[in-house]
């Protein structure tokens, strides 16, 4: 791997390097070197520069900007999204100056007080989370939009509380977000039916749910932010059985097989005040013949 930028702690017992393959942290007493990528909370693999800032080393990469807590080894990440001049930064192009730092990039400059944001985002913050799309076979549902005859949407999408679908429809996919936040800050879960938490991680604002059991079902969806929680948002999806399975058509054929059992009974199984009358108008048809 190339070097493409080094900076030292104050006290020169660490030593932080950019390379192209990750950040390396070399500890000048014991010669031990750690090494940082992407698994480990980085945005990008490709460092461009460093600055040091206290306890925290703000990281320029080929894919956005990191700070690291060199306590702990934590990453918060920013992109584009959140106000860089652009994802992509330069080699080497960075200063810490008048308590800002300064980054360069393709699109410009990036420069801001390093506490200032790191303050921003200690701040608890109340995340309010809103339903932006549900698809139904990949496509986005509009209000008017049927399931087999059943009108998918029981509202606007912001503001619906359930969906109804055909059993042969029973999976869809909704998507999320927080408002003011970039998704990659940002980690959704749900739950089904009362059933445990699935993660999906940052930046899977997309969730998808397919199979649903015909009959009701509540899907719970939460989101996650530095270290804040957002309110639930309840989505109640309604799956509607096949005609023949319903409530309505089992009492219709047991009605049916109730009467057909009756009139089955009646026409092969006649008692014996019916046979004695065929048989007397049989004979008078007989005598009437003869005579």
């Amino acid at each position: 791997s190339s070097v493409r930028y080094i900076v030292a702690s104050e006290d020169k017992k660490t030593v932080w390097v950019a390379t192209n393959k990750g950040l390396v942290r070399l500890d000048n007493e014991t010669m031990n070197a750690t090494s940082y990528t992407t698994a480990d909370g980085l945005p990008n693999n490709s460092i461009m520069s460093l600055e040091l800032d206290g306890k925290y080393l703000w990281v320029s990469t080929g894919r956005g900007l990191a700070c690291m807590d060199t306590t702990d080894g934590t990453c918060k990440t920013f992109f584009q999204e959140d106000g860089l001049q652009d994802n992509e930064f330069n080699r080497g192009a960075s200063v810490r100056m008048g308590g800002h730092l300064y980054f360069g990039g393709l699109g410009g400059l990036t420069y801001f007080n390093p506490k200032d944001v790191l303050r921003s985002f200690s701040e608890e913050r109340k995340l309010r989370l809103t339903l932006v799309d549900v698809a139904v076979k990949g496509k986005t549902v509009h209000v008017g939009d049927l399931s087999d005859g059943y009108e998918i949407l029981q509202g606007m999408v912001d503001v619906a509380e359930s969906v109804e679908l055909s059993y042969k429809e029973n999976f869809l996919a909704v998507e999320l977000c927080i408002e003011g936040l970039h998704n990659q800050h940002v980690e959704y879960e749900y739950s089904v039916n009362g059933g445990p938490w699935v993660t999906q991680g940052v930046a899977g604002n997309r969730l998808f749910f397919e199979n649903l059991p015909v009959g009701e079902n509540q899907i719970r969806m939460r989101a996650l932010a530095f270290g804040s929680v957002s309110g639930e948002r309840v989505l109640t999806v309604v799956v509607h059985p096949a005609w023949y399975a319903s409530e309505g058509a089992s009492l219709s054929c047991f009605f049916c097989a109730g009467a057909c059992t009756n009139m089955s009974s009646d026409v092969w199984k006649p008692d014996a005040s019916w046979l004695n009358i065929f048989s007397k108008r049989k004979s008078m048809r007989l005598a009437y013949s003869s005579s």
